[in-house]
């Protein structure tokens, strides 16, 4: 499988971080880091030039009783806002992680980059929201 190429934003937001964008060619991915936490994968979207950005919140809990905790407080926060939000959560494909992801088209620049910062601003409230202890 080959991936698409470089959509046009992604190489210059790569270009302005001193990310070589190599990896996207050979396994279709790119990591971005942000700071020393904070690393956002990109994979190719299903159309041209789109982009899926995706960040890990957390583990979900071995045990039952705390993963369902969990779960129901990430829940209030997605239906309580989930159309002024660009991120949508998800579970990894294993089962054991949630994820952030979002959608972005990667042909305009500017665009491309304000989506990114919005996706961050949005990483930083989940995380708060996931490591928040139960009442």
């Amino acid at each position: 499988m080959t991936a698409p190429p470089v959509p046009p934003a992604l190489a210059s937001l790569a270009e302005q971080r001193g990310v070589h964008t190599d990896a996207w060619a050979l396994r279709g991915t790119l990591d971005l880091r942000i700071d020393a936490r904070t690393r956002i994968k990109l994979l190719p979207g299903r159309r041209p030039n789109e982009v899926m950005l995706e960040a890990r919140l957390g583990a979900l809990p071995a045990a039952h009783k705390e993963c369902e905790a969990l779960l129901a407080r990430v829940m209030l926060r997605v239906t309580a806002g989930a159309s002024d939000q660009l991120g949508t959560i998800a579970v990894s494909a294993a089962g054991d992680q949630l994820l952030l992801q979002a959608m972005l088209d990667g042909a305009d620049a500017d665009r491309f980059e304000a989506g990114v910062e919005t996706f961050l601003n949005e990483l930083d409230r989940w995380n708060a929201v996931v490591g928040a202890k139960r009442p």
